[in-house]
């Protein structure tokens, strides 16, 4: 029996050893924190090919639910750690809205050890390639795949043709908002459309602040500065003030500032992100603007619960109760009359449906039943339906569904 040999990559000036869970450059060993090096190798393992955000996300955190600021300030981490920009060097490329690319080249050392032994031979050649390589086609499967490109082509052609579609009316306009340093996430609308606020993460990646900006003119506002993570910003329904969740390693607090900038005011603590869920999930101003809606428990033994926080007494109330061995219930979403709360209710991280109750109490109504991961929901302005994002078509679309359960 052969010795059973250990994956190690190399690129540049570095070796990444999966078995050992080691980053050496040089010889040297570079420091990582245990995800970043997780997300490190999977970019690594796939090197050449575009990774898409939700692969990354269910990778490194399985039957986990966090924000994709997790994702990017890991990226920074380990952008920083490879010296990524330094010197010419390219490692890690970003695709803006849709994942990462891992763009140096890389050498399989266990590949390139076992691909010693033998060469690839074309059958239909009788010629034998160099390891780790693919012959190219022959003649007679290249005129194959051009009669077949050419046929699909033709298709489409004569598709489009029929339905005659002038999309050009239709076609979105893409326009530039933001110019603050680092990556900005969690857009969300002031009432009358005229501010968005967002998390703005900093030149370094790991500083996320609250920033508030008109749409049409003039720099975003920070209205935060502390070096804990700020997230989650959500408009009261008159557009005088946005809460936040402030996250630091002992506990979340969800807090309130006016949005032109001023002191702010912390309303409650809430528990259960730091350990769990590395991120707040979501929060939701109901529109008489006296509730907070946000993802709560007592103690780290249970599943989350939709809590509401009362804005004027800071009082807090327990509203959801999800079954005692589920992940439990998260990313509220109160409907335009605000009578009724949709939320996410999951048997893991992933396995997730959309249920909604009275804010009154009483029954939670299940809406959906494919087990799939969803996240972001949003009433309609009729109350009618709610939108939500899915990958139950295998990857993250957006979807909506009815409010109207079928019997």
């Amino acid at each position: 029996m052969s010795t059973p040999q250990r994956q190690c990559y190399e690129f540049g000036a570095f070796r990444l050893d999966a078995q050992e869970r080691l980053l050496l450059r040089d010889g040297a060993t570079i420091s990582l924190t245990p995800k970043a090096f997780d997300l490190l190798l999977a970019l690594v393992e796939r090197h050449g090919r575009l990774v898409d955000k939700e692969e990354l996300l269910q990778t490194i955190w399985p039957n986990t639910i966090v924000e994709e600021s997790n994702l990017s300030s890991n990226i920074s981490l380990i952008r920083k750690s490879l010296g990524d920009g330094e010197n010419g060097q390219k490692f890690i490329e970003t695709v803006p809205k849709r994942g990462y690319r891992f763009v140096a080249e890389v050498r399989e050392l266990g590949a390139v050890q076992a691909g010693n032994t033998a060469a690839a031979t074309n059958p239909a050649e009788g010629e034998t390639a160099p390891a780790g390589r693919v012959r190219p086609y022959s003649k007679g499967a290249l005129l194959a795949l051009v009669i077949a490109l050419g046929g699909v082509a033709f298709g489409l052609y004569q598709f489009v043709k029929r339905t005659e579609v002038k999309s050009s009316s239709l076609e979105p306009k893409v326009v530039p908002f933001t110019s603050v340093p680092g990556s900005e996430s969690q857009p969300a609308f002031s009432p009358d459309g005229k501010q968005i606020a967002f998390v703005g993460s900093g030149e370094t990646g790991d500083n996320e602040d609250i920033y508030v900006k008109l749409l049409d003119a003039g720099n975003a506002l920070r209205l935060t500065n502390s070096p804990a993570a700020e997230t989650s910003p959500a408009w009261s329904p008159d557009g005088r003030y946005l809460a936040f969740v402030r996250q630091t390693a002992e506990e979340a607090g969800v807090y309130v500032v006016p949005a032109l900038g001023g002191p702010e005011r912390k309303l409650t603590r809430v528990d259960g992100y730091v350990v769990t869920v590395g991120k707040p999930v979501r929060l939701a101003w109901s529109p008489d603007g006296e509730w907070l809606a946000v993802a709560d428990r007592t103690s780290t033994g249970e599943p989350f619960n939709i809590s509401l926080i009362s804005v004027t007494t800071d009082d807090k109330r327990k509203l959801t109760t999800p079954p005692a061995d589920s992940f439990g219930d998260w990313s509220p979403a109160f409907s335009p009359d605000g009578k009724t709360l949709a939320f996410i209710r999951g048997k893991t991280g992933v396995h997730q449906d959309i249920y909604r109750m009275p804010v009154s109490g009483g029954e939670a109504q299940q809406l959906t039943f494919d087990s799939a991961h969803k996240k972001s929901l949003a009433w309609t302005a009729d109350g009618r339906e709610i939108i939500f994002s899915s990958s139950r078509g295998g990857s993250v679309n957006t979807a909506s569904r009815s409010i109207r359960r079928s019997t």
